[in-house]
């Protein structure tokens, strides 16, 4: 099964939220461990760099597989 995350930063990128977007190959109900891969990737902060400078906001989509 995979799991799409889609991180929002602010101009800090201090991470601001974490929402699951869909899980591939498999039905999209809440699953138990959503809580441990949001807390595992906002426990990231600090870790970011910047590609383009100036900007308001900044996302990042991630893909975990979990099997």
């Amino acid at each position: 099964m995979h799991e799409y995350f889609i991180v929002l930063f602010d101009e800090n990128l201090k991470i601001r939220e974490v929402r699951i977007l869909y899980r591939k190959g498999y039905n999209n109900e809440r699953f138990f461990y959503d809580s441990i891969f949001v807390n595992a990737l906002k426990n990231t902060t600090g870790m970011w760099h910047k590609t383009i400078e100036n900007k308001k906001w900044y996302t990042y989509l991630h893909r975990q597989k979990i099997y």
